[in-house]
């Protein structure tokens, strides 16, 4: 597997390394190409951990980082549901391809045509996206909100 020595940061993994995982517990995950910035695992992580102090049920749970391609996300998804990654956050260029690619889909995910958030179920993956709740929230709340286009 992967390392990331002197990052600060956990390694980030590719389809090969899923086509080999070995490793036990219960997992999440972020999906994205690129993803080496994304600084959600150490964010993730932390709350797990929390989480176990209340719940050890949590004491085995981690979520890393896959840099997965446009062509190969479709392979990843089956790699991942058949390893029980229990929960999947898609960021770009997945957040369109993989509505296809689902067995449900949630339906205020289905009006905005992309998902950002993967359940897993026994059948498939199912969509949802919380794009639209958020900016909602911080709307709410009073925030300035600078939108950017991601691509």
């Amino acid at each position: 597997m992967p390392t990331a020595a002197g990052s600060g940061l956990p390694p980030v993994f590719t389809l090969a390394d899923l086509e080999r995982w070995s490793m036990k517990g219960v997992f999440l995950g972020v999906i994205g190409h690129p993803i080496g910035h994304s600084i959600s695992p150490p964010m993730h992580n932390a709350a797990l951990a929390a989480m176990a102090e209340e719940e050890t049920d949590f004491g085995n749970w981690e979520y890393h980082r896959f840099d997965i391609k446009a062509d190969q996300l479709g392979p990843a998804l089956d790699k991942m549901h058949s390893l029980g990654f229990r929960g999947l956050n898609l960021t770009i260029p997945h957040k369109v391809e993989a509505v296809a690619l689902l067995t449900e889909i949630d339906p205020a995910a289905e009006q905005m045509g992309a998902v950002n958030t993967l359940l897993w179920q026994p059948q498939g993956y199912k969509g949802f996206n919380t794009d639209g709740y958020g900016l909602e929230q911080a709307l709410l709340l009073g925030l300035d909100v600078k939108i950017e286009n991601e691509t």
